[in-house]
């Protein structure tokens, strides 16, 4: 929330922002100082994965997550290539559902039409055709997202999104492990009739070859909460936390303002 937005952004009794990893196992959330927390979750025989996800608020409106995990038994599922990590994003109620981003040096404005709908998995476009992941037929879920993926390929590692005259934005480190996913149901009904609880959700997908057990991995985003100016405005910020975070950047493209 804001002094300038009173309400949680996310959905009420839901969760922004919570990997996978940690989703439904009773994490420990410790106290680190003012303006800090973070979850502990040890790894088990049953859950091999041992994380930290540490939020650090900031003046004027940032906060800052950082999961850091290390997996002690492999656990890339059988059938695929890769370790993917999923975050749920459930925004409460906003007025505009789609998820804002640049892909071939414009704005794109976009989100599927229904759960689970064409389109609902964005990738990037600085990862070829050839090299992106596949989740084989016989993974009934979440297969109706990745054989959903969209025209629209994102060229920066960020998004936003609106909630009536703010601007919610997502700036991402690491960009060429990152992909998107969007719904405008995702995150189920909203308190306020008529209405839906969006998801802008994003996955971490690490390849076979980079993948390593008993390595530590460290996925870092900043979340900025403020008034909406228009799009300069948001690239001012990303280009503000890319260069203050030292967070890698993809490659760039010829980006064109309004669309």
């Amino acid at each position: 929330s804001s002094i300038n937005y009173q309400f949680s952004i996310f959905k009420n009794m839901s969760s922004g922002m919570l990997g996978g990893n940690m989703r439904g196992r009773h994490p420990i959330l410790e106290p680190v100082d003012s303006t800090s927390c973070r979850l502990r979750l040890e790894a088990t025989e049953r859950e091999p994965s041992r994380s930290l996800a540490t939020f650090k608020v900031s003046a004027p409106y940032y906060l800052d997550y950082t999961l850091t995990f290390r997996d002690t038994r492999n656990s890339i599922p059988e059938g695929l290539t890769f370790r993917s990590i999923g975050w749920a994003d459930y925004i409460n109620s906003p007025n505009d559902p789609r998820m804002h981003f640049i892909s071939s040096g414009r704005w794109i404005r976009f989100i599927p039409e229904f759960h689970g709908g064409p389109g609902s998995s964005i990738a990037p476009s600085y990862i070829p055709d050839g090299e992106l992941e596949v989740w084989p037929a016989s993974f009934s879920d979440p297969s109706f997202w990745w054989n959903r993926r969209s025209e629209h390929r994102f060229d920066e590692p960020f998004f936003y999104g609106r909630l009536q005259d703010m601007v919610v934005i997502w700036v991402f480190d690491t960009p060429r492990w990152l992909r998107f996913f969007g719904s405008p149901a995702g995150g189920g009904a909203s308190l306020i009739p008529g209405k839906t609880s969006t998801a802008w959700d994003f996955e971490w997908v690490i390849p076979k070859r980079d993948y390593r057990v008993n390595q530590d991995y460290t996925f870092r985003v900043r979340l900025i909460l403020k008034k909406y100016v228009d799009d300069d405005d948001v690239l001012r910020e990303v280009r503000k936390t890319q260069d203050e975070l030292g967070f890698e950047k993809a490659p760039g493209s010829a980006v064109k303002t309004g669309g």
